[in-house]
């Protein structure tokens, strides 16, 4: 640490909050935000993210405790001395998906709707979804061509046609960004199988 861990700048929070515990997978320091989510000077706010494979990591009480005492150790004496340094549990985004898929035969094409399911879910989990598999940094911007790269993936799915984001309200043909304090995770997707060899159709919701 260039500051001999003494938390200074955003950076030096968020190393320091994984520092305190190995259970910390991510970090987001924002200053000048007070415990009620507020711009206010002389604050600290930091929002960690424990390691887990459910789809929205919550950090247990006692790793909150355990970081913000960390933190406190070492946090510069204008936070600590007014106790203006708040450690606390990530917000998620959820996302949805809509649009339609074409299997590749009829045979396929329940194997398509559970496959194309747990690919979204995978690929929107905060720590080891994206593109790369390596999870969303905060207020990541989700790309309606990363999901149509996704879909058209997977080896029981023909076509993708019809693809739209949603998330708060919003919904987007291109992209869906996410606040900077917050992190994506996988939402209640709806995917049309649409069997064209038989003219019917098989609605999914997950």
């Amino acid at each position: 640490f260039k500051h001999r861990e003494r938390a200074v700048s955003a950076e030096d929070y968020e190393w320091l909050a994984r520092a305190a515990s190995q259970s910390v997978a991510r970090a987001r320091c924002l200053p000048n935000v007070n415990n009620l989510g507020l711009p206010e000077l002389g604050w600290i706010t930091v929002i960690i993210v424990p390691e887990g494979k459910e789809s929205k990591p919550m950090p247990s009480p006692q790793l909150l405790t355990r970081v913000s005492r960390y933190l406190g150790a070492r946090a510069v004496n204008s936070v600590i001395a007014p106790r203006h340094l708040h450690v606390t549990r990530p917000t998620y985004v959820e996302v949805r998906v809509v649009g339609e898929v074409t299997p590749v035969s009829l045979d396929e094409a329940a194997s398509a709707e559970k496959k194309i399911l747990e690919e979204l879910d995978k690929f929107f989990h905060p720590l080891t979804g994206g593109p790369e598999k390596r999870g969303w940094a905060f207020g990541s911007t989700i790309m309606i061509s990363q999901v149509y790269s996704l879909l058209e993936s997977i080896r029981e799915v023909a076509f993708v046609k019809g693809l739209a984001l949603s998330a708060e309200g919003r919904f987007s043909r291109e992209k869906i960004a996410i606040p900077a304090h917050a992190l994506v995770c996988s939402g209640a997707h709806d995917i049309r199988v649409i069997l064209e060899e038989e003219n019917v159709s098989a609605y999914s919701q997950a």
